[in-house]
């Protein structure tokens, strides 16, 4: 009797704790009605044990019962115990010839012939007692094997131990691989893990029946364990491996190590202390399936946490800073333009001139000191277009071996990416005149400039394809000298992510050469940087790049695992705005992984309004630096930001031009105008027709070139003061790189602010001094003739 005179509703559920924890009960009625009910235990069966004497099978039967054939290995007993007997008969019999053998060699008679007449009948007596002795011996160790059991589960029950399953028994046999994926299933389905003790403890009425046994609740894991023993035992045992370690170093500081994972799960397994296996999973889970608060009121939403469908449905914020939009991919190649647009369009408070005391909206530009503006000016020397061209004619040199004029049209170029790019294709002609030349010279230019570029990913990027590309040339010592210069990048690289992007470059670097061993270990090495990230979010940004190198590393199963736990953690351990930043970095991880689908899902995740725009603009931004045109015009088509997508339009017709896709070019510049008066400010306006109106005259398409000039002259006569003068000598500028000498001359005579004009004068001088000086005849032909008065 475990308890009595209750009501039948709380005994009913004491007997339903009772059977979920193994146990059998059964109500009885003391005859007082419902409030007089007891539990009456029904005590269990005598129980014996079946043990295979061949392979040591055992299984716990009812008494009196046995198995005539072992369910195992098919030994039949009763033929086993025979064949027993028979060797035990003969081995025996052997050794009493041989016992014979020696007395006769030793010149004593025969044992036979001294023997008394009844002396044989007493011989078959003893060997018949020695083989009943024998016979009672197995069976007396098959009794106390059996005895030894049952004392084990006795014991193990008043511990309170379950007695090992099935599962524990499959991991006996495969101790070492299941290690791995018990890590894997542990934090897989942690979330599923604590749900089911939550459910367990809030269905519990009081104190006694909430300090009941919760074994069921590891039993309820058992299935998975069985798919990872099974993913094991196809030889999949690498794949699971990485995916446990992933997981756990993706959470942080704080979570359980692998070993405690591994531990707690074997005790789990055998049936001792399942508690702990629960509090290593609470440790180790995903938070609540729940985002947290937004501002202004925005409320938790819960989130899917299951594998189909993805997270959706979050509020972002409503705009990024422009630092931490930069921050999510540097693009290789800047361009001066896009600065000083992106300035014009910024509008601070400042006080009124009329009225000191208060504070009016005004442009940004309009605000800004001389030597701001001269800055701002000399960003104009970076230009993507004018390298490009720049490159073009490099390679025109380099085509009929002209290498002195090649190395001069080098060091005119304001990129520092491209102007690495062109030191390759320059050294590598050099190897071809004489591939036994020495080229120190030229690699400490290449160094000096890739020490000069600010992001450390393209640094290591910059330095692997011109040593992979050297190496494959022929060129001793390369592509090692160049790999050997990043690994000492790693260890001087200020931030842990910083370590993260540089190591997993070098990892693709040294599987190009198909070195696949310290590939594996510099992108695990990747992994374990980017989980010293100290903040969440930081953390998060470095993973979703790792995700983006091992999808380079054909690895997409991996890749794909870790941005699906990148947006989880986001989602549910970050606050809104860096939330928003996070999923931000996985829109451009999936972008680059091919997943259109999943990156506008998570821009939608990330950001609302003006910072939606924002990731868009620079989601299509990533996809023409990356060549692929046609996902970047997918993403251009959401825009409605007139100024960011004809900024984007301007890359991506400078992108086709030199691809030489000169039909999409065509169809794109017909479409300029409309594009550009999409615009509402004139200064924007006006800077952006006249960049159409060079790449017009670029493509050789110069009427049209000279209706954009026009019409980005037309914005200018609207604007007054500093926005004028900025527009009119932007136009100068355009005219001047569309080799427009003439052209560009007359606009700058409009100019009027000082503080304007010199740079962008200098800007103008430079760039007619490389045309006539240092570019093939056949740019030269192409210069706009002197006009005639």
């Amino acid at each position: 009797v475990l308890l009595k005179s209750v009501a039948k509703n709380v005994a009913q559920r004491y007997m339903d704790a009772i059977i979920q924890c193994g146990g059998s009960a059964e109500l009885e009625s003391l005859g007082g009605g419902d409030s007089s009910l007891s539990l009456e235990p029904i005590a269990s069966s005598e129980t014996t044990f079946f043990v295979c004497p061949k392979c040591q099978y055992e299984e716990e039967m009812p008494a009196g019962s046995t198995h005539e054939q072992c369910p195992k290995c098919g030994l039949v007993v009763s033929e086993w115990e025979a064949q027993k007997k028979e060797e035990a008969a003969k081995e025996r019999a052997l050794r009493k010839q041989l016992r014979e053998k020696q007395k006769t060699g030793a010149g004593e008679e025969s044992p036979k012939s001294q023997e008394s007449p009844g002396s044989s009948e007493n011989q078959v007596d003893a060997d018949v007692q020695d083989s009943e002795e024998v016979q009672d011996g197995e069976e007396d160790k098959h009794a106390e094997l059996e005895r030894l059991k049952k004392q084990q589960l006795d014991l193990m029950k008043d511990l309170g131990m379950k007695r090992p399953g099935r599962f524990w028994k499959i991991f006996e046999k495969y101790p070492l691989p299941i290690s791995g994926a018990l890590g894997a299933v542990l934090v897989a389905l942690t979330v599923f893990v604590v749900d089911q003790v939550g459910r367990y403890q809030a269905s519990q009425a009081d104190t006694a029946q909430r300090s009941a046994p919760v074994s069921e609740e590891a039993q309820l894991i058992a299935p998975a364990i069985a798919a990872a023993v099974q993913l094991q035992q196809n030889g999949n045992q690498q794949l699971v491996s990485e995916l446990a370690s992933t997981t756990v170093l993706m959470h942080g500081t704080g979570v359980s190590t692998h070993e405690e994972i591994v531990s707690s799960a074997q005790q789990m397994m055998k049936g001792v202390n399942p508690e702990n296996f629960i509090a290593v999973a609470s440790r180790s889970a995903r938070p609540g399936a729940m985002t947290k608060p937004g501002p202004e009121g925005q409320e938790a939403v819960r989130i899917n946490m299951g594998t189909l469908g993805g997270i959706r449905g979050i509020a972002g914020i409503e705009e990024f800073d422009t630092d931490v939009i930069e921050s999510m991919a540097p693009p290789l190649l800047a361009h001066g333009h896009e600065q000083v647009l992106a300035t014009l369009a910024r509008k601070v408070q400042a006080p009124d001139p009329l009225d000191p005391t208060v504070m009016t909206t005004v442009d940004v530009i309009e605000d800004m000191d001389g030597s701001m503006i001269v800055d701002l000016m000399k960003e104009l020397s970076r230009d993507q277009e004018w390298d490009r061209f720049l490159a073009l004619n490099v390679d025109e040199f380099l085509d009929v071996g002209l290498m002195d004029q090649a190395s001069a049209l080098i060091d005119r170029m304001g990129n520092r990416v491209t102007r690495v790019e062109s030191l390759g294709n320059y050294m590598i002609t050099l190897l071809e005149g004489d591939p036994d030349m020495s080229l120190k010279a030229e690699m400490s230019r290449v160094y000096s400039e890739i020490n000069a570029i600010e992001d450390a990913d393209s640094r290591a990027a910059a330095l692997l394809s011109v040593g992979l590309r050297l190496g494959d040339a022929g060129y001793g010592g390369e592509p090692a000298e160049s790999m050997s210069r990043v690994r000492s990048m790693i260890q001087q690289a200020r931030s842990s992510s910083d370590k993260s992007r540089i190591s997993s470059r070098l990892a693709l670097a040294h599987l190009d050469q198909g070195e696949t061993g310290p590939a594996l270990a510099l992108l695990q090495s990747a992994m374990t940087h980017a989980s010293q990230e100290s903040d969440q979010s930081d953390r998060i940004a470095a993973f979703a790049r790792v995700a983006q190198r091992y999808y380079d590393a054909r690895n997409a199963t991996l890749a794909t695992e870790i941005l699906s736990e990148a947006q989880i953690l986001a989602a549910t351990r970050l606050e809104p705005e860096d939330r928003s930043r996070a999923f931000g970095e996985i829109a451009i991880a999936q972008g680059y992984m091919g997943d259109m689908a999943g990156a506008l899902i998570s821009i939608e995740n990330a950001a609302t309004g003006v910072a939606e725009q924002q990731l868009l603009v620079k989601l299509a931004e990533f996809m023409i630096g990356l060549e692929r045109y046609f996902e970047a015009q997918s993403v251009m088509a959401r825009l409605t930001d007139s100024i960011g997508f004809n900024r984007l339009d301007i890359r991506l017709i400078t992108a086709l031009h030199y691809a030489g896709e000169e039909e999409q070019v065509r169809l794109r510049l017909e479409s300029a105008f409309f594009n550009a008066n999409r615009i509402d400010e004139p200064t924007e306006r006006g800077i952006v027709l006249s960049q159409f109106g060079r790449l017009a005259r670029r493509a050789g398409l110069n009427d049209r070139a000279e209706l954009l000039f026009e019409a980005a002259r037309m914005q200018s006569d609207v604007l007054e003061g500093r926005k004028r003068s900025l527009n009119m000598g932007l136009l100068g500028l355009e005219q001047s790189r569309a080799l427009m000498p003439y052209s560009s001359q007359e606009t700058m005579f409009s100019v009027e602010e000082a503080i304007v004009k010199d740079p962008i004068s200098t800007e103008i001088l430079a760039t007619e001094r490389i045309v006539e000086n240092l570019m093939p005849a056949a740019v030269k032909a192409l210069v706009e003739p002197e006009p005639e008065y």
